[in-house]
């Protein structure tokens, strides 16, 4: 296992927590940020669609399974956000990597 990918499991499992406990705190005008969202979509744009779906699906599922949502709803969703993002992976160079962060500041309404 890579270093990197050490890395971005250590940035789930804390996007995971603070979405879960303090995200509902920052409210915007309604919108709150969703930080796996935000995670996922920068893994998916170094790591490509397949690896960006299963992601999605795994950190989607543990999101379902730890609130109140429907099982499956955010899974699907969050697989399908990797994927989109991953399909990305290569178009941009090194020098727009500042457009991996601006893709990854998607918000949900909450």
């Amino acid at each position: 296992m890579s270093n990197l990918n050490v890395r971005y499991g250590l940035l789930f499992f804390a996007a995971i927590v603070f979405q879960l406990t303090l995200v509902k705190y920052i409210q915007v005008y309604n919108w709150r940020p969703d930080l796996i969202l935000i995670v996922l979509v920068s893994f998916s744009l170094r790591k490509g669609p397949n690896a960006g779906m299963t992601a999605g699906f795994v950190t989607g599922l543990l999101q379902d399974l730890l609130s109140t949502h429907f099982l499956g709803l955010t899974a699907l969703s969050k697989t399908i956000a990797g994927f989109l993002a991953g399909s990305l992976a290569g178009k941009f160079s090194r020098k727009t990597e500042f457009l991996h962060y601006l893709t990854a500041a998607w918000v949900e309404e909450s």
